[in-house]
């Protein structure tokens, strides 16, 4: 029976379509995907478009590298061109990783036979070695931030072994270059190059390293090197295996010997093998060569003049003396030609490695060999301080020229809460018991009166003599430069103490009294300077009032021996190359002439006082040779006249108290001063002496000072041989 052909329609749309349930959840499957991969899609475009940049430099990074080469370091020049620093080649022994034998056995044989070479162990080990952090071990600003040093010289250091520095290294880069020990001798260097069949993977790598050729002559100067001291080191490009300068001229100009170091971009695979060289590398900069103002022949001479002295006084009056100081300096310019401190030491010692032992002796030495006594021991300058009390008591019109005041043996300084009760008055001596008599300013300076200083320091009632005062002492004391660094190119500069009443009465609770400003007219009770500042108080005097800033620096030079300008900015510094007036770069100095064509002196300020005083000042210091405290220091023969002033400074300090010399009802132990300067008539250098402990100025720091001078000069012991006073 045929069906009618609406029901046929009917169950024909029934077949051809859907459940509507199915249908729902087919379309909603279709949406999912389309989503997803529409997310898909935007997150690859913005990974490709957004951050396609960013995710290519992480590759890059991943398989480019950029290798540091070394700059040579720069080279470090006495006055007349005698290298005082020398680079010499050195070695450093290293592994590469992937080149050690698999087979555990054949790589511990390796190492075994490596550590009987260099001494590193096989595995990690403890050690005790000097702090890197010791105040002693370096001395230095800026990034040696020295401001929380270790309490203690030793220290526990973890020494990798060998088999630890391969595993490490082989995990993230095997064919680089792991370091197992540097600063070999070219001995072991050798005897590993012959070895190298039997010591797969070792290689050796040459390494330059500081000579020193005038060793402990100059040590304090120059300085030394050693290892990183802290990572902030790695943070300015350096690499951990650089050196760096701990202290002296090594520390100071750290920046500009050290130079730029060169750089090459590499290529390399999954395993760190270099694989080609990408671009064009980047030539390494040479570090600037620093020409010093130092004379190496009057440092010797100055080093020389302390050690004979002292050696001639523990031989003729049984006394050991292990402290002194020699500085001398071109009174008109600042230049420091020779600082000699002793104790010193030998820096040669620290240029490839701390030596431990070596280095103990030295911090346990009570003299303290590694300190530069000439810029940071701190003494009182005793009598030479008196040069800043007469021209402060000649310029405030406290006395002028004519002036007399009797230089007794003793005064006494009334008690002002008992001023009618003698038992209560206070005693002040001069160094000659029975007293100069009359004197001016000139005889008061020649003889060096204590009695006439303490009068027109602090005033004398008795006499209606109004002194100075504190405040106007000390405010010409600091226009001599004590009281403040003098800005020399070293590290550790001490600044000295220049006491006012208000300092006094903050630290120990207590007034201001006349017989503080007795002793500080003199040179002593808190007043304490450095040798450097004592010699600029003299020089300040030869020049008629200009206090120079001393340096130590006279020019700097590029690897092409073009004389260049070093100018600090925020970033570093610029250098430019010096040239005449044509625009060529300006040839060496050959004469001094020519030195001083290139030398650029600082004046920090000029003496307030007036040229006048200051030649009665120049003129009492002149009488001080002639017929004063210091005639042993005279060249009249030679027909050199010298001018100075000397000091007999008593001290009580930690030391002291040691030694058992600060006893009561004992004299108190003394320092020996002398400040002079030559010729009397058109200064050309100035030079102090300073012996720890050493008595009399005039006895034994006047010596010393005529053994330089006659070096300076030409005469007597040093006077060529034929010549008048040539032997």
């Amino acid at each position: 029976m045929i069906e009618p052909l609406g029901e046929m329609l009917e169950s024909t749309d029934t077949l051809l379509s859907p459940p509507r349930r199915g249908s729902a959840r087919l379309l909603s499957f279709h949406l999912v995907i389309i989503a997803t991969f529409a997310i898909f899609g935007l997150r690859i475009a913005y990974l490709q478009t957004v951050q396609g940049t960013e995710y290519r430099t992480l590759a890059d990074s991943n398989r480019f590298r950029t290798i540091r080469t070394g700059a040579p370091r720069g080279i470090v020049y006495g006055r007349n061109a005698v290298p005082l620093v020398r680079n010499v080649p050195s070695y450093n022994v290293v592994i590469i990783p992937a080149y050690v034998p698999d087979d555990e056995d054949e790589a511990w044989d390796v190492y075994t036979r490596l550590s009987e070479l260099v001494g590193v162990p096989v595995t990690t080990t403890i050690t005790m070695e000097p702090s890197p952090r010791s105040k002693l071990l370096y001395q230095s600003d800026g990034i040696h931030d020295m401001s929380e040093p270790s309490p203690s010289f030793l220290v526990a250091v973890e020494n990798q072994g060998i088999s630890e520095i391969v595993e490490d290294a082989s995990t993230f880069e095997p064919y680089q270059p792991a370091l197992i020990k540097a600063l070999i001798d070219r001995e072991t260097a050798q005897m590993i190059e012959e070895l190298r069949p039997w010591l797969p993977g070792v290689e050796i790598q040459i390494a330059p390293v500081r000579e020193y050729p005038t060793g402990p002559l100059t040590s304090h100067l120059i300085g030394y090197m050693g290892p990183l001291p802290n990572e902030r080191y790695l943070d300015a490009g350096y690499s951990k295996t650089d050196r760096v300068g701990y202290s002296g001229i090594e520390a100071v100009m750290e920046a500009e010997l050290s130079g730029t170091k060169g750089e090459r971009r590499i290529e390399v695979d999954v395993a760190g093998k270099p694989l080609r060289i990408v671009g064009q590398p980047l030539e390494p900069i040479p570090g600037l060569n620093v020409h010093l103002t130092i004379d190496t022949q009057l440092q010797s001479a100055a080093t020389r003049a302390l050690t004979s002295t002292l050696a001639a006084i523990e031989r003729d009056w049984d006394i050991k003396l292990e402290q002194g100081v020699v500085v001398a300096m071109n009174p008109r310019s600042g230049e420091i030609l020779a600082m000699a401190s002793i104790p010193t030491y030998d820096n040669n010692r620290f240029a490839t490695r701390i030596d431990l032992d070596y280095y103990q002796s030295l911090i346990e030495n009570i003299y303290h060999p590694l300190i530069n006594h000439a810029i940071s021991g701190q003494y009182p300058p005793g009598s030479t301080f008196k040069l800043v009390t007469a021209a402060g008591a000649l310029e405030e019109g406290v006395i002028t020229k004519n002036t007399i005041i009797v230089g007794e043996g003793i005064v006494y300084l009334k008690n002002k809460y008992a001023p009618n009760d003698p038992g209560q008055a206070q005693p002040f001596y001069c160094w000659y018991r029975e007293g100069h008599g009359p004197l001016t300013i000139l005889g008061g300076l020649a003889q060096s009166c204590n009695i006439f200083f303490y009068k027109i320091g602090g005033g004398f009632p008795d006499q209606d003599l109004v002194g100075l005062g504190e405040d106007r002492l000390a405010r010409y004391a600091e226009q001599f430069g004590f009281g403040s660094s003098t800005g020399i190119e070293l590290y550790g500069e001490a600044s000295g103490h220049v006491p006012t009443a208000s300092w006094k009465r903050l630290t120990y609770g207590e007034s201001w009294s006349t017989g503080d400003t007795y002793n500080m007219a003199t040179g002593q009770g808190f007043v304490t300077a450095t040798p450097l500042q004592v010699l600029n108080m003299a020089a300040v005097a030869a020049s008629g009032g200009a206090l120079y800033r001393p340096t130590i620096v006279h020019h700097y030079t590029d690897s092409a021996g073009n004389i260049v300008r070093v100018q600090g900015t925020e970033s570093g510094f610029d250098i430019s190359v010096v040239t005449d007036e044509d625009g060529s770069p300006l040839p060496p100095p050959q004469t001094k002439e020519e030195m001083d064509l290139i030398f650029e002196p600082e004046v920090i300020r000029w003496l307030d006082v007036s040229p006048q005083n200051i030649a009665l000042v120049q003129e009492g210091m002149r009488q001080a040779v002639t017929e004063g405290t210091a005639k042993d220091a005279s060249l009249d023969e030679y027909g050199i006249h010298v001018a100075g002033k000397t000091g007999t400074a008593e001290f009580c300090d930690d030391l002291a108290i040691r030694h058992g010399w600060c006893r009561e009802g004992w004299p108190l132990p003394t320092h020996a001063w002398f400040a002079a300067y030559a010729p009397y008539e058109n200064p050309e250098i100035a030079v102090v002496a300073f012996v720890y402990n050493g008595g009399e100025g005039s006895a034994v720091a006047v010596p010393i000072a005529r053994h330089f001078l006659e070096a300076y000069f030409q005469v007597g012991r040093y006077a060529p041989l034929g010549s008048p006073g040539g032997d």
